[in-house]
């Protein structure tokens, strides 16, 4: 399933020249043929306005390597349980999350990649140890707390470290 699925990216970034703002399922790109009769002619750089045709597509690839079938949605559930691990910024988590189809990075967060029990008591247990640790990487935070405080600037959410709202 990666290898399919590092496949698929790669051939969207280099054959079809695709970016960070673009979805990694992306729509159909329909045309006409000499009949003017409508045809797939390649992919669009759209999201899919529903999840529907993403199933069938799925369904139809994973009958045609003999896999059992995983929702489109279990795909997003993946890729962020694997954001979790990269310990992305919040620049990155904004991209990666609109990569995977939403406008909200709380949208990912707060729709995929639970955190199960196992690893919940982890990162609980691990709290602890993090907090007695010197802290030598305050630059670090204070670089991330920037970047957060522009990411809301920019959606209007503060203006001039007040809170707007929404």
């Amino acid at each position: 399933m990666v290898a399919i699925v590092r496949d698929w990216v790669t051939y969207l970034t280099r054959d079809k020249l695709f970016g960070g703002e673009d979805p990694l399922f992306p729509k159909t790109l329909n045309g006409q043929d000499e009949n003017k009769n409508f045809v797939a002619v390649g992919l669009s750089h759209e999201h899919w306005a529903d999840a529907a045709t993403v199933r069938t597509i799925f369904r139809a690839a994973y009958r045609r390597e003999d896999l059992p079938y995983f929702p489109p949605h279990s795909v997003r559930n993946t890729l962020t349980q694997l954001a979790y691990k990269l310990n992305l910024t919040p620049e990155q988590l904004k991209a990666w999350s609109q990569n995977i189809g939403h406008d909200q990075p709380l949208t990912t967060l707060t729709s995929y990649g639970h955190v199960s029990t196992e690893r919940q008591g982890e990162i609980i247990g691990g709290l602890g140890q993090a907090a007695t640790q010197p802290a030598t990487d305050s630059h670090d935070m204070a670089e991330k707390i920037t970047e957060i405080l522009a990411i809301l600037k920019a959606q209007g959410k503060i203006a001039d470290g007040v809170a707007c709202g929404g």
